[in-house]
């Protein structure tokens, strides 16, 4: 399956109005939530509870593509799918993924945003 972008910044900055700050912010919530929601999934899958990794990643999904952070959205995606289908040893093997996908997030929006806001 075929990566999606890292960082979709037009589409978060247009999701926010253009409003640089405000997305900075809610990065960070969603940085913040993005840690929480990995305890949440990691243990749901230690204890073999799909509905609870289910809903987690989806609720990560969600998140994480409201920020523009599409390739973590799309593998949350299929951690929810994986969950659902109750196929835990994907779902052990994307965990990590999405983990580097998020580091990798970060990375291109701190790049990016600091430059979006030396244009302003």
């Amino acid at each position: 399956m075929e990566k999606a972008a890292v960082f979709a910044m037009d589409d978060a900055l247009e999701r926010v109005d253009h409003d640089v700050e405000l997305l900075q912010e809610l990065i960070q919530i969603f940085l913040q939530e993005h840690l929480k929601g990995e305890v949440v999934m990691k243990r749901a899958l230690e204890a073999g509870d799909a509905t609870t990794l289910a809903h987690a990643a989806h609720a990560l999904k969600g998140a994480a593509a409201n920020v523009g952070a599409m390739e973590a959205a799309r593998l949350a995606g299929l951690i929810e799918v994986n969950a659902g289908q109750q196929t835990f040893s994907d779902v052990l093997q994307l965990l990590p993924l999405l983990s580097e996908a998020v580091v990798e997030f970060r990375r291109a929006e701190e790049s990016q945003l600091t430059a979006a806001r030396s244009v302003k």
